[in-house]
């Protein structure tokens, strides 16, 4: 995953079988059947924070849900996966 941004407002931009050479990179593992995009929960604040991945967004809601009060500081964002020609 790559994200942009600066501290406390980063986001996800791209994710790559390879890390880029530069940006804030996170490595995640994701479903093996990831094709166009995948879904990635993550807080944004003073400690960027990401909790998972998925190629399916409603898995990621469920666990958003089993984070109770404090769910409302996490958002799910779909990210292009970006392959080498």
């Amino acid at each position: 995953m790559l994200f942009e941004g600066g501290r406390g407002s980063r986001r996800p931009v791209s994710a790559r079988p390879r890390a880029p050479r530069s940006g804030i990179k996170v490595r995640v593992a994701v479903e093996q059947d990831a094709a166009a995009e995948v879904f990635l929960l993550y807080r944004r604040g003073d400690g960027d924070l990401v909790i998972g991945a998925s190629v399916k967004k409603d898995v990621l809601e469920a666990l958003r849900s089993r984070l109770g009060h404090s769910a409302a500081a996490y958002e799910i964002a779909a990210v292009p996966v970006l392959r080498s020609a």
